[in-house]
């Protein structure tokens, strides 16, 4: 993965290391390992240090356990809790986010296996990394992708229609990439303009138009929370479109 692209994930997981390291810290006090330097003599300063050097292995395990943790095992992307924390984290902003939806899924793990699917997904994650490399990008769980960033709309269809006219090479076979794509931006809280961004990107789904930005006019105002609608994605249904191209 690009070190550029790395970096919204890091800060990310960041925000939801910082409780834990904190409740390490205050555990070490409130047992006495670490004590003000005015008030101990050099063995108890020895001591201290030996502890703070403890401290600081701990802090290393402790973020290697949280990428682990919040790093999809399939593609290497940040998962869902990482782009949850990312995007309330960047609340007052106007970001824009694209919310990406493989629509041939089913048919592949019926014609590759799951293994297949898997290099398929895999393949998705490393065009949309190279796309957007200084956007976090994250996978939703299943076939469900975020881009998040400071990209205009416009280039940001523009950079991934021109992405998904490449094929991805699963086992010796050059599948087709086939997805729909909802974008949203110009919302001060990127849960919201999430929310947007599924209602275009099911408007891509029923129209087989590929990429779709957000129109209130015709979407509807996403939920003031951020909240996705879960009984419509249960209705989801692939729509075979061919390569996407945005549409204003």
């Amino acid at each position: 993965m690009p070190t550029d692209q790395k970096l919204p994930r890091q800060h990310a997981i960041a925000t939801i290391a910082a409780a834990m390291l904190i409740t390490i810290s205050c555990g070490l006090l409130a047992t006495g390992h670490v004590k003000a330097a005015t008030t101990v003599n050099l063995a108890g300063l020895i001591l201290a240090v030996l502890r703070l050097v403890q401290f600081n292995h701990q802090l290393v395990d402790v973020t290697q356990q949280l990428d682990e943790a919040y790093t999809d095992p399939v593609t290497g992307l940040a998962v869902r809790r990482v782009a949850e924390h990312y995007l309330a984290d960047h609340t007052g902003e106007t970001l824009t986010v694209a919310l990406v939806d493989v629509d041939n899924m089913h048919a592949l793990n019926a014609t590759f296996t799951h293994t297949g699917g898997d290099e398929y997904l895999a393949g998705i994650a490393q065009r949309l990394t190279s796309t957007a490399p200084e956007h976090l990008v994250a996978r939703l769980g299943g076939d469900e992708f975020l881009i998040a960033g400071p990209a205009a709309p416009q280039t940001l269809a523009e950079a991934l229609t021109a992405s998904f006219q490449q094929p991805v090479t699963v086992g010796s076979t050059s599948v087709p990439v086939q997805a729909s794509v909802g974008i949203a931006t110009g919302f001060d809280d990127p849960r919201r303009a999430l929310a947007a961004a599924d209602l275009a990107m099911f408007a891509a789904k029923r129209n087989g138009t590929g990429i779709e930005f957000y129109d209130p006019l015709r979407d509807g105002l996403p939920a003031p929370t951020g909240d996705r609608p879960a009984d419509r994605r249960r209705d989801r249904r692939p729509t075979g479109s061919d390569t996407p191209s945005p549409k204003e």
